[in-house]
């Protein structure tokens, strides 16, 4: 149980320290947009001079986090989580089951950007930045405050030794 709980704080501090680094770079991505025109948002994006987001100050990639799920996979594999009451181990589960969500979010996210092309006009790339502010920032916020809730009650749960069967 203490692992699992360890795991989920380590993902915890990852995903703290991605929803700042995604909240400043979509600062950064909307001061540059504030200052398109029509002509510009239409233009090819390879040809463009006024948006190029490996300018853009801040720039590392959108830095979506890897959460781990090592101690979860191999407390599956040990069968450590069968000594779990069914409560716990729902509880543990749907935490990780979230995690899969957002990365497979982030994935789609990113090929979307590895994706573009010498037809790839800025509008397209523009709308990629507004997916990672609207579904990437919001899925971030909403799956770090689940698993701050998770981790709680993880913790009551082992400080009140009912976890087991």
């Amino acid at each position: 149980m203490t692992y699992i709980i360890d795991e989920i704080g380590s993902n915890i501090k990852n995903l703290e320290f991605t929803i700042d680094y995604q909240t400043s770079l979509m600062v950064s991505v909307d001061s540059v947009i504030s200052g398109l025109n029509k002509s510009d948002v239409e233009s090819i994006y390879y040809g463009n001079k006024k948006f190029r987001f490996n300018e853009l100050p801040k720039w590392k990639g959108f830095r979506f986090v890897n959460l781990e799920t090592i101690v979860y996979e191999s407390a599956k594999i040990s069968g450590v989580l069968q000594e779990f009451n069914i409560s716990t181990t729902k509880l543990i589960a749907r935490v990780y089951k979230n995690q899969e969500g957002y990365y497979k979010l982030s994935e789609s996210i990113n090929n979307r950007l590895g994706s573009m092309n010498s037809e790839t006009k800025v509008i397209d790339v523009i709308a990629i930045f507004e997916q990672v502010k609207y579904d990437g920032l919001s899925t971030e916020k909403w799956l770090l405050a689940e698993m701050k809730k998770t981790k709680d009650k993880l913790e009551e749960i082992k400080q009140n030794k009912k976890y087991k069967q």
